[in-house]
Order: C-alpha cells, then sequence, then structure tokens
C-alpha cells in the first residue's frame, strides 16, 4: 500500500507494480522510447489511458499527419501500406512492445506524479506505480 507524500496522501492505494522507467502516454512517440529503453536493458512500463497504444495513429489523426511512416515501430507497415487498417497498426505495436519486453497497461490516467512514481486511476480504482523515472509523453492538450 502506498500512502506516501503528495495530494492524494489521504487514500490508501494499492501498487499496482515497480519499475525503472514509467514512460506515460499512447502515442507513437511514447511507445518509441519504451521500446529503445527496454532495449537498452532498462525496465520499463508503457501506461496509457487508452485500451491499446497509437491512438494518434488509429483514433485522433489522419495517417498522413502523423509521421507513421518514419517509425521504426511501423517498419512492416510502411512497406507497401498506404494507410493500414487501425487494427494492424495496434497489432504490430503490441508485437514490438512484447517482443522489446515492455510490459504495457491500458486504461490508466496519471492523476499525480511524485519522486517515488505515479498515482493512476483506472476502472478498478487508483493504482500507484513506483518508478525510479518517469518520463511523460501526453499531448499538452490532452483532457486528462
Amino acid at each position: 500500500m502506498y500512502s506516501g507524500k503528495g495530494k492524494m496522501t489521504k487514500l490508501s492505494i494499492s501498487i499496482l507494480c515497480e519499475t525503472e522507467l514509467l514512460v506515460v502516454g499512447g502515442g507513437l512517440a511514447a511507445a518509441e522510447r519504451a521500446v529503445a529503453a527496454a532495449r537498452n536493458g532498462i525496465r520499463t512500463i508503457l501506461v496509457s489511458a487508452f485500451a491499446f497504444p497509437g491512438w494518434e495513429i488509429t483514433g485522433q489523426w489522419d495517417f498522413a499527419s502523423s509521421g507513421w511512416r518514419n517509425s521504426p515501430l511501423l517498419a512492416k507497415l510502411a512497406a507497401g501500406e498506404d494507410w493500414p487498417l487501425p487494427a494492424r497498426v495496434k497489432h504490430v505495436l503490441l508485437e514490438n512492445l512484447k517482443n522489446a519486453g515492455v510490459q504495457f497497461i491500458g486504461q490508466l490516467r496519471l492523476l499525480e506524479k511524485l519522486p517515488e512514481g505515479g498515482i493512476f486511476a483506472g476502472r478498478s480504482g487508483f493504482h500507484f506505480i513506483t518508478a525510479l523515472k518517469i518520463e511523460d509523453y501526453r499531448l499538452p492538450r490532452a483532457p486528462w
């Protein structure tokens, strides 16, 4: 249970997991950062408010503006596909995360960043993820 410093200290929050690097955000940049860290031997968790990674390609933006062709994680798609199906993009991103050893946790929203980790809200309540470092890749315009 976590009950350290922060705005939400009156709550008793279960520790969901521990990691060296916690990458917050479900976009392509966050996925790329998580994979790069994991490939360098850093225990990495990617947390997204969405149920899948790559939301800016599959749900928010059109493919043309997302820069997906330049992404090493989507290299499999770039060979011959002009407009890949969103389900295929999700599959390729999840496959790359898994192959790199990144743990993906979806549908958690970051409520508070603390020196020792982050407090998240999900469908099952509040969770704390301990991390040596948190990198936030959420877009500034995101509503959470």
